[in-house]
């Protein structure tokens, strides 16, 4: 065999079993990979917080009108 498949050979071991194995440990305990929606979601949900604080305050004692709070309310509120 050629010696520079042999190196790319190696390469690609060298990368793949390392991230295979990230990976299997990764799903172990419990984390996957977030679909492009909810991180999108998770972007507006922290621009309306920022355009929200403008007019509220991070200092005044009623955060209802962060995504925490929104997510966190009883039903029917």
């Amino acid at each position: 065999m050629n010696p520079v498949l042999w190196v790319l050979a190696g390469i690609v071991v060298f990368v793949l079993l390392p991230a295979l194995a990230f990976d299997l440990r990764a799903r172990r305990r419990g984390h996957r990979f977030r679909r492009s929606g909810a991180i999108a979601a998770d972007v507006r949900e922290t621009r309306r917080d920022h355009r929200a604080a403008r007019f509220g305050s991070w200092l005044n004692e009623d955060h209802g009108w962060t995504a925490a709070n929104r997510r966190n309310r009883p039903p029917g509120r």
